[in-house]
Parts: structure tokens; C-alpha cells; sequence
């Protein structure tokens, strides 16, 4: 009797994950086959419900956890915070753009109204979904490439000449963000222009000999970092602290929090020797 409730369980959960249903339909369904298995061992209907209660009282602490969260949730919803995310990085987007979703990246393709042409992962974050022709690359764990960074292997492969880099900073893998910003130096030494950005922040590089212009838009702070250790012969222009052949070190950071001069309309950034990151900030204020 066990092996054929548990047996029709199971049916039940492979039934609604094949057909994409809820799973709280197979958990309903289990609970009333359970009670029913229950009342047929002789337990009365209010044994039924003690242990039912007893259940519950057991798997409180994770009841209020997911209360807690739908909580969350519901308040971010509110007050604007989720939609203004995916307003916002929707209108980054253009039709024509080719998508690479990286591990579970590829869940917030649906929000922003777009679908990936290519999953790459490990999946460790999340479920490898169902694979269709040659679209998801399954990455082993134990590799020396974080996904992003294949990821970005593969843009070089396919010949892109500009990569917009959504979901890659902040989060709770500071590690990560690091990382990231690694990738994208070696994806601008490899010839491909990159933008790296978030609901409050635009991050871009400038390579050695390079000059590049940022004209004021809705971005308030304006800081420049060396990213590989010295940076010499820095010059910056447009900016209310400006610099003449400057040298920048990863050990004292002159650049930070720098903004636009009164009537200027664009800051000018170049570098003799070592690359620098751009990192261009919205005002301090909340995003709701």
C-alpha cells in the first residue's frame, strides 16, 4: 500500500513537471492521497488533522521563511523597484541583438521580453532547462573559465565587436563582480568594445593610447580606476577635477567620485600606458 501512494505520488509530480503545470497541484494531490492512505491504516479524522498540524509545526521555520520572502517581494513590487530593473535594462536591449544567457541568467530572459540564442552554465545556480538543437553548452564544475568568462570566449569566436553585460555586478558574489570586470578587459584587448551596467551604474574601459568621450547623460558621478596596476600619462577633461598626464595606482584611488564641470557637457578620459575603468553613477538617491 506504501509503494502504491508514494508510486502514484511520484506520477502525479513527473505528470505536472512534463506538462509544466504547478507543482502545487502534485502537492495538493499528495496530500490528499496521503490522508486517504492514513484513514485507511484506521487513523480517525482528527488523528488525521493532529498529524497534519504536527507536519506544519515542524516545517515552520520554512513556512516563514517563503512568507518572508512572498513579504519581500511584494514590497519591491510596490514600490516600483522590480519593474523600474526590468524597464530599465529592457530598454538596453534591441531586437536584433544576439543573447547569451549564462547559468541562470537565462530565467530573466523571460521579464525582459527576450529569449537567449545560447545557455551556457554549469547550472550549479539553477536547472539545466530542456535543450533544443545545439542552444545550451553544459560547462563541467570543476573548470578553470567562470561561465562568463566562456561566455565571452565565445562572443570572440562568433566575431561580435560589442558586448552589453547585464546582471554582472552586485549581487551576493563580490568574487564575481571582480571577475567580471577582468572579462571584459580581456574581451577590449581582444577587440571587442564593452559596457557593463546596472540599474544605478555604466561601466567601460580605456585601453593604453586610447581616447574616449563621455558625453553627460543622466549619470552623476564619474570615477576612473587603474585596472592593471599603473596607469601613466592619465588625462581627463571636462571634469570638475581634471587631470594632465597623471599617473593612477591600484594603491591610492585619485580617481573616484569625480563629476562633471559647471557647463560642461562631456568628459574626455585617455591614458598613455595601463588601462583604466570607467565607472559612471547616478545620483545618490533611492530607486523607487
Amino acid at each position: 500500500m506504501e509503494t502504491i501512494t508514494l508510486g502514484l505520488f511520484s506520477l502525479i509530480l513527473v505528470v505536472c513537471l512534463l506538462f509544466r503545470l504547478p507543482t502545487l497541484y502534485a502537492l495538493f494531490a499528495g496530500l490528499i492521497l496521503f490522508c486517504a492512505y492514513a484513514a485507511k491504516k484506521g487513523n480517525s479524522p482528527k488523528k488525521i488533522v493532529s498529524m497534519l498540524c504536527a507536519g506544519v509545526l515542524t516545517a515552520k521555520n520554512i513556512l516563514i521563511v517563503f512568507l518572508l520572502i512572498g513579504m519581500m517581494t511584494a514590497l519591491w513590487r510596490a514600490c516600483g523597484t522590480i519593474p523600474y530593473i526590468i524597464c530599465h535594462a529592457a530598454k538596453l536591449l534591441r531586437p536584433d541583438d544576439f543573447i547569451i544567457a549564462c547559468d541562470a541568467g537565462y530565467r530573466n530572459c523571460t521579464p525582459l521580453g527576450c529569449k537567449p540564442n545560447i545557455i551556457v552554465g554549469d547550472f550549479d545556480t539553477a536547472p539545466c532547462p530542456e535543450q533544443q538543437d545545439d542552444d545550451i553548452v553544459v560547462l563541467p564544475h570543476v573548470k578553470d573559465d567562470t561561465d562568463t568568462e566562456y561566455a565571452a570566449k565565445l562572443v570572440s569566436q562568433k566575431g561580435f565587436t560589442e558586448v552589453l553585460l547585464l546582471g554582472a555586478l552586485g549581487g551576493k558574489r563580490l568574487e564575481h563582480t571582480l571577475a567580471n570586470l577582468c572579462t571584459g578587459l580581456g574581451l577590449e584587448q581582444r577587440g571587442v568594445r564593452v559596457t557593463i551596467q546596472d540599474e544605478r551604474s555604466r561601466i567601460s574601459y580605456v585601453l593604453p593610447g586610447e581616447t574616449r568621450s563621455y558625453p553627460k547623460e543622466d549619470y552623476f558621478f564619474f570615477s576612473v580606476f587603474p585596472l592593471e596596476g599603473k596607469a601613466e600619462g592619465v588625462c581627463e577633461s571636462g571634469s570638475f577635477y581634471e587631470l594632465t598626464d597623471a599617473i593612477l595606482t591600484a594603491t591610492y584611488p585619485l580617481g573616484v567620485s569625480n563629476e562633471y564641470a559647471e557647463g560642461s557637457d562631456c568628459i574626455t578620459v585617455s591614458t598613455r600606458t595601463g588601462a583604466l575603468v570607467v565607472v559612471e553613477t547616478l545620483a545618490d538617491g533611492p530607486v523607487c
